[in-house]
């Protein structure tokens, strides 16, 4: 039999670590009767009562939040090289990505 060559994989999880998310969802369960309507019974109940936290939390859930869209820049092209004409604008304060 030939021997296997380099090290053997040694990273990654232990065997049986529960996923990160897995965790969340055990806790959630665990700590609210109802599991994840509990949670957001508690949350509603905490927004209600004024929590700025539970009232941020759901209505990012409600309504997700939006990234933001550049404006539109126009460039003027006096010249037939492109290049130029970037750069030109560039030293006005247009940022060039």
């Amino acid at each position: 039999m030939a021997k296997a060559k380099g090290s053997p994989k040694t990273g990654g999880r232990t065997k049986g670590t529960l996923n990160k998310l897995t965790e969340l969802i055990e806790a959630v369960t665990e700590t609210f009767p109802n599991g994840e309507q509990g949670f957001w019974a508690r949350a509603a109940e905490m927004a209600k009562n004024g929590e700025s936290a539970a009232i941020t939390i759901i209505a990012s859930r409600l309504i997700p939040t939006l990234r933001p869209i550049s404006q539109i820049t126009n460039i003027k092209l006096g010249s037939n090289n492109l290049f130029q004409d970037a750069q030109r604008e560039k030293g006005n304060g247009l940022k060039l990505e």
